[in-house]
């Protein structure tokens, strides 16, 4: 065969692959799955609210970009016997090096560490994740794993990612958020891009000894699930010392100089932060399957039906929305009876140009719910997802309003029972939501004397449009 034939005879297999892997990755997504009637009876039976009086957990929210990254140095600082470190992107950066150097040294220090990322996010954001995880599974206290890494003869498995984002310390500590290992997060003194404002939530087990589990204790359930599932592969090891030297070194120069040049995110201490919770009466985690296929919607169903059964008000913040029949259905459903207010991006401020064109080509129905909808004005951007019903429950995680995480991506929230934490949220709501236009009923802004609309170039405008008409066929992969 000359070389020319051989050349074409790739092609035509990779062209082959590419129609057989585009097929059956989107077939595997199209058909939504309900809930089982079992599924419907263990979640009807939660009950998401404590006894009055403390429960076994403090918490409290992680909200400025500097605080996010200082109490991740801390948590690992202070770690004694196990971190279990959960993300869905580690980007790499000098920040990130910075915290893979505590990661590092905590194992030195003799420190169990398990990590596990996504099986193609963190590969694909960085040239160097896969010699960098290689270096860091090489350490003997730490092991690495991949979750449904990119398998080229089960292409159907593609779009099924790993979405949570979190950290355990010793049993004893928890930080859950939306928030992935990447400087747009934390917003370092070089970094010069718009930042991603994001939320986390930091828990502390008490010394009250109650009948209600540790919402910690139920992640830790959650961790070994995702840890010992069958398609959350081993990393292989660096052979060459040479190499792990190399990486390792280059985490210590990236530490020292981030140090040296953003002391700000080394000024508060772990009992800062323990000083900063509040109590609450009783945590619940809740979650997906984790099944790297289309999955029962279980973290929805949990939402919708206690916000089906709120009484006054609820107040939801998320990234991005996409025009899902039964999320509309469920925000029609309680605007009459509460007061609903819902705060998400703006054309001006998203980054995601997929799920915010789809929301917007979607807006006035989503008004037509009679959801009160406000915009948030900014060239930065907001990754948070909150919601706080009745003044009392919160929910802080990584779940998004919209069809991916609803039904392909892992994801987690904490469903917390404190209406101290309640008020701390609702305020922290309030102030973006005073940076925020309201969408009138004519599907445009009020006029508003405080806020001013960002404007959105022509580029962008164009890019939205063409995005939500490409791809409004495959909504439910957004």
């Amino acid at each position: 065969m000359t070389v020319n034939k051989t050349f074409k005879f790739i092609v035509l297999i990779l062209i082959i692959w590419l129609i057989f892997a585009l097929i059956t990755s989107t077939l595997a997504c199209v058909f939504d799955k309900t809930l089982s009637e079992n599924a419907k009876k263990y979640f009807s039976n939660l009950n998401y609210f404590g006894n009055k009086g403390e429960g076994p957990d403090r918490a409290c929210i992680i909200e400025a970009p500097v605080d996010a990254l200082n109490i991740r140095f801390e948590i690992i600082k202070n770690s004694k016997k196990s971190l279990d470190i959960v993300y869905y992107k580690i980007a790499d950066s000098i920040s990130t090096r910075a915290f893979l150097k505590e990661v590092v040294d905590a194992a030195n220090r003799g420190v169990k560490i398990r990590l596990l990322v996504d099986g193609k996010i963190s590969y694909i954001s960085g040239v160097e994740f896969n010699n960098i995880i290689k270096v860091l599974n090489s350490n003997p206290n730490i092991e690495c794993r991949v979750y449904n890494k990119f398998n080229p003869l089960k292409p159907w498995s593609l779009h099924m990612l790993l979405h949570d984002k979190f950290i355990i310390s010793d049993n004893e500590m928890l930080l859950l958020g939306g928030r992935n290992i990447d400087e747009r997060h934390f917003g370092p003194n070089h970094f010069n891009k718009a930042i991603t404002n994001d939320r986390d939530v930091f828990i502390c087990k008490t010394e009250n000894s109650t009948e209600v589990e540790s919402s910690i204790d139920q992640c830790l359930k959650y961790m070994d699930s995702l840890w010992n599932y069958e398609n959350s592969t081993k990393v292989k090891e660096v052979k060459n010392n040479r190499i792990s030297e190399k990486y390792n070194n280059s985490f210590e120069e990236a530490s020292a100089q981030f140090q040296r040049e953003n002391p700000q995110f080394y000024e508060k201490t772990l009992e800062d932060y323990k000083n900063f919770t509040v109590p609450t009466a009783k945590i619940t985690l809740i979650h997906n399957p984790i099944e790297s296929k289309k999955k029962e919607p279980w973290v929805g169903y949990t939402l919708q039906r206690i916000a089906l059964n709120s009484k006054d008000s609820i107040t939801l913040q998320t990234p991005y929305s996409t025009g899902n029949k039964d999320l509309l259905l469920t925000l029609g459903k309680c605007a009459p009876n509460v007061e609903l207010t819902m705060i998400t991006n703006s054309a001006a401020s998203t980054p995601n140009l997929p799920a915010f064109s789809n929301y917007l080509g979607h807006r006035k129905k989503f008004i037509d719910t009679g959801a009160n909808i406000y915009e948030f004005q900014s060239k930065d951007s907001i990754h948070e997802k909150s919601l706080v019903f009745d003044r009392r429950l919160s929910a802080i995680g990584t779940f998004n309003l919209d069809d991916r995480s609803l039904y392909l991506d892992t994801e987690s929230m904490l469903v917390i029972d404190s209406e101290e934490l309640a008020q701390n949220l609702s305020e922290i709501m309030n102030e973006i939501k005073s940076q925020s236009l309201k969408v009138g009923h004519n599907n445009d802004y009020i006029n508003s004397e405080n806020v001013v609309m960002v404007p959105v170039s022509p580029v962008k405008k164009v890019a939205l449009k063409i995005t939500y008409y490409i791809l409004r066929p495959v909504q439910f992969l957004l």
